[in-house]
């Protein structure tokens, strides 16, 4: 019967899919990456996404907040330490409808394979300052979360949101409550605050995460900065997170930073505590040099973990070419990164590139990074490939 309900909703999925692509003109992107060590632990993920025309305009991410992709799927193979995962998740995002007055989205998603399971996240706009999200998922082996979430536009330019989710997984049950707010400081700047309680039957977790971001055109600098601290109610442990860039003509406006203080699916949200791994609504690994749609990019990125006193500090700088040369574009990082815990420190020379070529609507090319260390004990090369095809 589980099996027969799964077989339906995927197949609803299909359907729904080939509807919305048969009604608007589409770009389609597929993209390849892969990543090994010198271990031979291994990820190879293949991509194929559906937007609509304009979407993708030839980068890999989203850059300023989403694509908007109508479908994406992955076929994600992982092999560490000799054991194997295969599995594909994929998504729809259906067409807005409305109901009585209430404008509604739905973002239908589920996984095939190793992880199974299907999972729904709706909007509905009750009002021109409220909106509801409700959350419903479940998996093969039971594990199942249902949530709600309310924003609120309080002012003009502050916005409020609540939230609670309730997570089975397996051993796991918790409970999540949620609020958080977001304030326009100008029309450039936004900062946001949220302040996140999980309640299991042992403990309480607590979480605070907070962002800034400034946006610029061609001739400003820009900044985007986030950080988050959890801990817990019995233990002093404490871990703390965050990434800042600093850009010129940048990438990221308040659209695309406000996931690192949400709870939602849409948006791929830092306290979105889904059971499922996501597909359109994924964020890909935004590269320091698409923080900026040309010129210079420098960053800081880094993690400690106060009771194993490990964590690491990454700096670097990023360069990206402002105007299509010869219709080709290129972009470059170099990064160091410092890695340490009580058994020593490891340094890491990391750099990466990119190269697109652009022909008509099409866009294609490849990236590759690699990740060498140059003193410790770590001796662990990885290496890490990307290929891109718009078209």
């Amino acid at each position: 019967m589980k099996n027969t309900i799964k077989n339906i909703a995927m197949t609803a999925l299909t359907a729904a899919t080939l509807t919305s692509v048969s009604a608007n003109d589409n770009q389609y992107r597929i993209l390849g990456s892969y990543s090994e060590d010198l271990n031979n632990n291994f990820t190879s993920r293949t991509t194929f996404g559906i937007a609509p025309d304009g979407s993708y305009d030839g980068a890999p991410i989203p850059l300023k907040g989403q694509f908007l992709e109508t479908f994406r799927a992955y076929d994600v193979f992982q092999e560490s330490n000799g054991k194997d995962m295969n599995y594909i998740p994929l998504g729809i995002r259906l067409p807005k409808f409305s109901i009585g007055g209430i404008e509604s989205k739905v973002l239908a998603f589920g996984s095939l394979g190793d992880i199974a399971g299907i999972g729904l996240e709706s909007e509905h706009k009750l009002s021109e300052k409220d909106v509801l999200t409700l959350n419903a998922e479940m998996k093969d082996d039971k594990s199942s979360r249902l949530g709600l979430g309310l924003s609120h536009q309080l002012t003009s330019n502050l916005n409020l949101g609540v939230g609670y989710d309730n997570v089975n997984s397996g051993n796991t049950q918790f409970n999540q409550y949620f609020v958080n707010g977001v304030l326009d400081l100008s029309k450039r700047t936004s900062i946001g605050l949220a302040f996140v309680t999980r309640d299991n039957l042992k403990n309480t977790d607590y979480s605070v995460g907070a962002f800034l971001v400034t946006s610029g055109n061609k001739d400003q600098w820009g900044t985007f900065s986030d950080a988050r601290l959890d801990w817990k109610s019995n233990s002093d442990e404490k871990n703390i997170t965050w990434e800042s860039y600093f850009s010129q003509n940048p990438s990221t406006d308040k659209n695309g930073a406000t996931w690192s203080i949400g709870r939602g699916v849409n948006g791929d949200d830092t306290f979105n505590p889904s059971i499922l791994p996501l597909s359109v609504s994924r964020f890909e690994t935004i590269a320091p040099y698409d923080r900026s749609f040309g010129g210079l990019t420098f960053d800081s990125r880094g993690s400690f973990n106060t009771k194993t006193e490990a964590g690491s500090i990454s700096t670097g700088i990023s360069y990206s070419s402002p105007k299509p040369i010869n219709n080709q574009k290129f972009g470059v990082t170099l990064e160091e990164r410092h890695a340490f815990s009580k058994s020593g420190d490891s340094d890491y020379f990391e750099p990466q590139a990119i190269w697109r070529i652009k022909s008509g609507k099409h866009y294609w090319g490849p990236s590759l990074g690699v990740s060498i260390p140059i003193s410790g004990k770590d001796n662990i090369t990885t290496l890490k490939g990307v290929f891109l095809y718009t078209f």
